[in-house]
């Protein structure tokens, strides 16, 4: 019976697109481009690589971004680690972003991050036609979305790939 359980078990995460990966997860993030008419929505790429370690989280970015991104993927890393209920101080947590132009500042990419990081840990992938937007609070919930423009849903639709 328990073989049964597990061979099915087996074949619903193989059907979902679930598979180890060694390069980490690969996220896409929202995001605000300024435009001489106002804001654009963007995705921005980001790696999510963690490894056995000591509890340090990693941000890089090129170019600069504003500080609440590094205090987002530092959430990240603790509420992944609280969800899992594994100990953060083992691991260690990169997260590298790959930013297309100057973006407005904020700690929306928090729960994206977050998601990824659990899938990092896990070996899992993602979906790469979903997008995911909001702050992440410690206690785990997702905080509101601010500055969402109508916009951004035409455009996201453009950029990612279709099912």
């Amino acid at each position: 019976m328990s073989y049964k359980i597990l061979s099915i078990f087996f074949l619903i995460l193989t059907m979902n697109g679930v598979h180890a990966l060694e390069d980490g997860v690969s996220v896409p993030l929202v995001a605000d481009r300024s435009m001489g008419n106002g804001e654009e929505g963007i995705l921005l790429g980001a790696q999510v690589i963690v490894t056995n370690g000591t509890g340090h989280v990693f941000v890089d970015t090129n170019p600069y971004t504003q500080v609440d991104l590094q205090g987002s993927a530092r959430v990240a890393a603790m509420v992944a680690s609280d969800v899992l209920g594994i100990d953060e101080k083992t691991y260690d947590f990169y997260y590298i972003i790959d930013i297309s132009s100057p973006i407005i500042g904020g700690p929306s990419a928090g729960g994206a991050l977050t998601v990824a990081t659990i899938a990092a840990i896990n070996k899992w992938s993602l979906k790469p036609n979903v997008v995911m937007t909001g702050m992440i609070n410690p206690d785990g919930s997702i905080g509101p979305v601010e500055g969402y423009h109508s916009s951004w849903r035409q455009q996201l639709q453009k950029m990612l790939p279709s099912s």
